[in-house]
């Protein structure tokens, strides 16, 4: 029994003596939704947009608050130029669906039973 004991409290130990993860940042993605107000989704595909690596693994992160800033003044002018940018009408992709026309069409129809074809030519 004295040696199960020993080996639980070195196990504890051990776990205690482990230094904190080095993959872990000082800054991260969270970090950058409160500093943007943005969703963190949304972080993440500006991240992406601007061809910012996952240095810490497979997380987004900064140690140092100069590159932090950096980061968040880079998203900033991103914001700034997707709202200042206009949209062109031909890049745009066409709704689904049936389009729906303004002008009534000015031709009739045809009758497509002989009942119908007969009173059209009755009128």
């Amino acid at each position: 029994m004295a040696r199960k004991a020993t080996a639980k409290a070195t196990k504890e130990t051990e776990a205690e003596t482990k230094a904190p993860a080095k993959d872990e940042p000082k800054y991260g993605v969270n970090d950058l939704v409160e500093a943007s107000g943005l969703q963190p989704a949304s972080v993440r595909v500006a991240l992406r947009e601007l061809g910012v690596e996952k240095e810490f693994g497979n997380k987004y992160g900064w140690n140092t608050k100069k590159d932090f800033d950096a980061i968040v003044k880079s998203m900033k002018e991103r914001s700034a130029k997707r709202v200042a940018q206009p949209k062109d009408d031909a890049d745009e992709k066409p709704a689904k669906g049936k389009a729906k026309t303004t002008a009534k069409a000015t031709t009739t129809r045809k009758p497509r039973s002989r009942k119908a074809k007969a009173d059209a030519d009755a009128e």
